[in-house]
Formats: structure tokens, sequence, C-alpha cells
């Protein structure tokens, strides 16, 4: 199995430079050209499957990126992390490195600590590993 990760487009909070985690926030046009820009190449992937993030930016860019062309699925625990207090006010660089400290896995201000995140990951990864073994190619994205 092939898995192709591929992030969201630019959106709008990411312009404003605010921390967004599990809040919805609206591609931009460039985020909507951002995802345009890649369906060529997935096309081209011979992609089986494509899963994603059940939020609208993610939703929104798995559909510019396959052209509405294949059917997605959802799946919660690609949900982006949940920033908890830190959600809508603008990026704190000190912040992000603690919160991003697997050793620390600090839940300062309500963040979803690291360890749980990457626990949530591992185990989507391993159930996509048993349920699509057969299957050569896969996109995802957050």
């Amino acid at each position: 199995m092939i898995l192709y990760v591929v992030r969201h487009g630019q959106t709008d909070q990411n312009v404003l430079g605010l921390v967004q985690g599990d809040t919805e926030s609206d591609l931009t046009e460039k985020g909507r050209e951002e995802a345009k820009a890649l369906r060529e190449l997935v096309e081209s992937l011979d992609v089986d499957i494509v899963v994603s993030s059940p939020l609208r930016r993610a939703l929104d860019t798995a559909k510019l990126i396959t052209g509405n062309k294949k059917e997605i699925i959802t799946d919660d625990r690609l949900i982006e992390r949940d920033y908890g207090l830190s959600e809508g006010k603008p990026v704190d660089e000190e912040l992000t490195v603690k919160y991003w400290d697997f050793r620390l896995n600090t839940d300062i201000n309500e963040v979803e600590k690291v360890q749980d995140l990457m626990f949530r990951i591992t185990e989507f990864i391993e159930d996509l590993r048993n349920k699509y073994e057969n299957m050569i190619q896969l996109l995802f994205q957050n």
C-alpha cells in the first residue's frame, strides 16, 4: 500500500495567522487553486480510495483534487488537532513548540495532547492497513 498525504489548501484563518485546529474555516481562492493544482498529479497516480477529515476545508480540498470523480470517505480520526483555548487566537510560536513536544505531552490551554493525537493517527493507519491491504494506493489528507 502506498499512502499519499495531502494537507488542505490555504484557509481564511491561515491568512490571518490564527490557530484553527478543529474549528471550521473556508478555503481562500489561493487554497482552492492549490488543490486544483494537484488534480493532474493525483489523476496520474491511479488512486484507489480517498479518505478525508470531515472538516469542510479538508473535504473541499479533496473534492477539488479529485474533481468530484471519486467517492470521499470521511474519518473523524483525521480531524485536525484540538487546540482548545488557543483556537481562533494568533499563533504563539513558543506555545507551539510546547504543544508538539512529545516528551512534555502537555495539555496547556486544553490542547489535545500530542501523544493522544499520534495514537489516533496510528490507529487510523493500522485500520487502513487491515481494511485495504490488497489496495495499492491511497490518498488522504488533514
